[in-house]
């Protein structure tokens, strides 16, 4: 890694593993303005990642530019996936992938700003998000194309990211996620009502209740989101023209994207396959973690090993 990347990077903390408190905790205890100091500005990155035991999870705020910062987690080694929260959640959404991937795969998770310890000094459009977590990968150091795992609104970052930079992207694993966000949905905490439902719906009222817990959201810096919530969006145009591979998951009782929203998403992307995950809602990665871990570990396997046989193929 380049000394002058090195510089950008600021260490938060270093965990043992997802099931931490102070991991679990940190976000709602940023809410309640509790301190939550960076420990070391300009860490010596490398030596620390490469000294990652087991669980270890280090806690960063990748320095993009003057105007933009991206807190991000890292754990494990080997093949790099990006985690990409629903809007407003923080990395503990996906602590039962942190601790049954870490051993396979580098596990990245990042905020977009406004989230988190995400910053922008300036407002923002969903595409220079994309611009800065890419900037963010290449200041980690990350050169291989990454998995992209998307939940829900992470989504729509994942399809401008696997169209603005194709052979940054292996692959995009997207659960509940969708390419459109109609005008009829206006009001935020309209969005928090429908998660509790959906949560209540499968009888999962108390798993809810950790879920709130992570929402990380900073009411006073997220004015650039207020557009696409109060006039919708639509990243179409994108979408169609996404030429990388892509599994469309669906929990089967999601009741804030149905299934024929999901099929259409799948229908748009040429080189797509389709799994639905039984019994499960919006959130199948956080509430049905071993059927949704035995779906993307699969298909990630089988990309991978097609990566293999080209390779072969090439050489011979």
């Amino acid at each position: 890694m380049p000394e002058k990347n090195q510089s950008q990077i600021s260490l938060i903390r270093k965990y043992n593993n997802s099931s931490e408190e102070a991991f679990l905790s940190f976000w709602e205890n940023m809410k309640k303005n509790k301190q939550c100091k960076k420990q070391s500005e300009g860490f010596d990155y490398a030596s620390e990642y490469e000294a990652l035991q087991g669980k270890e999870l280090l806690h960063l705020v990748v320095n993009v530019s003057e105007k933009m910062k991206i807190e991000t987690m890292v754990a494990g080694h080997r093949y790099p996936v990006l985690l990409l929260s629903g809007f407003g959640h923080a990395a503990p959404l996906w602590k039962n992938q942190f601790e049954q991937l870490f051993d396979s795969y580098q596990m990245i998770h990042m905020n977009p700003p406004a989230i988190g310890l995400s910053e922008s000094s300036k407002e923002f459009t969903m595409e220079e998000i994309v611009d800065a977590m890419v900037q963010a990968l290449d200041i980690l150091g990350v050169t291989q194309p990454v998995f992209i795992l998307a939940s829900s609104w992470g989504g729509t970052l994942a399809q401008i990211m696997a169209y603005k930079y194709p052979t940054k992207v292996k692959a995009l694993l997207l659960a509940d996620c969708f390419y459109q966000l109609k005008t009829s949905v206006k009001n935020p905490v309209s969005l928090s009502k429908q998660l509790l439902n959906d949560f209540q719906a499968i009888g999962m009222e108390e798993q809810y209740q950790e879920v709130d817990r992570y929402e990380a959201v900073n009411q006073l810096k997220s004015r650039s989101y207020a557009k696409y919530v109060l006039n919708g969006f639509d990243v179409k145009e994108y979408t169609e023209k996404i030429s990388i591979p892509a599994l469309i998951i669906h929990g089967e009782k999601d009741s804030i994207i149905t299934y024929e929203s999901a099929r259409e998403l799948y229908e748009m992307i040429p080189n797509a396959e389709f799994a639905t995950v039984d019994g499960a809602g919006h959130m199948p990665n956080f509430t049905h973690p071993q059927e949704y871990n035995v779906i993307i570990t699969h298909y990630m396997a089988e990309q991978l090993e097609d990566e293999l046989e080209d390779d072969v193929d090439e050489t011979m």
